[in-house]
């Protein structure tokens, strides 16, 4: 008699971990965005939401049997470096059929504070799973400009935005009457900082309970 076909490997899926973010700016205290008038910033409470978007229902069609998901995450407080780092990381995950051609949207939402995310980041599917570990830059919701840490918000120092004089006196004469001149200073360079999304990826069984061994890396190399 004929054996019956040998049956289809399991489909795998992509699951992904939220792992936080880096040099996220802090709250500032007089309200704004980004504290331009030096009365110091505050730790906030921040949370990430992952879309998925299909590009087919921009032009009114969608894939048959499969609607787009939205994950939020658990809320996390900055750190005074603006750092934003998911303790509960194997909580923080959600999963994806690698097989479709959509994207990933990210959302950065401050709790009770905006109702549009503070930062986003987007990146399809098909990128996605080309490697284990992602930093994705962050950008403004508005603009899609790059968000940058609190440190590049603040207005520039007096000492950075102009050079100051300094006055050398001669070594010739000991004298409080001799000949001095203004030497100046170049402007020092300010540093500015982009926020990053930091993820990790792997591929996996539908509902298997496989988890990163150590919490995913938030550092430059990660």
């Amino acid at each position: 008699s004929a054996s019956s076909p040998p049956s289809p490997p399991p489909e795998r899926h992509l699951r992904v971990w939220i792992a936080g973010c880096t040099d996220l700016p802090l709250r500032s205290q007089c309200g704004c965005f980004r504290c331009c008038c030096g009365c110091g910033e505050s730790q906030r409470d921040v949370t990430v939401c992952a879309s998925e978007i299909d590009p087919a229902a921009a032009s009114g069609s969608v894939t048959r049997g499969h609607l787009p998901a939205t994950y939020i995450f658990p809320a996390t407080r900055q750190n005074e470096r603006g750092e934003v780092r998911c303790e509960h990381y194997e909580q923080s995950w959600f999963e994806v059929r690698p097989d479709r051609g959509w994207k990933i949207r990210f959302e950065v939402h401050v709790l009770q504070e905006r109702s549009q995310p503070l930062a986003f980041a987007e990146i399809p599917i098909s990128d996605l799973k080309r490697q284990r570990r992602w930093r994705l830059l962050l950008s403004e919701p508005d603009g899609h400009q790059a968000v940058y840490s609190a440190d590049s918000g603040s207005a520039p120092s007096v000492a950075s935005s102009a050079a100051w004089p300094t006055l050398e006196r001669s070594a010739s004469s000991q004298s409080s009457s001799s000949l001095t001149r203004t030497r100046f200073e170049p402007p020092r360079p300010t540093v500015r900082i982009p926020a990053f999304l930091h993820i990790e990826v792997a591929f996996t069984l539908p509902g298997a309970s496989s988890f990163p061994r150590s919490p995913p890396s938030l550092s430059a190399n990660g």
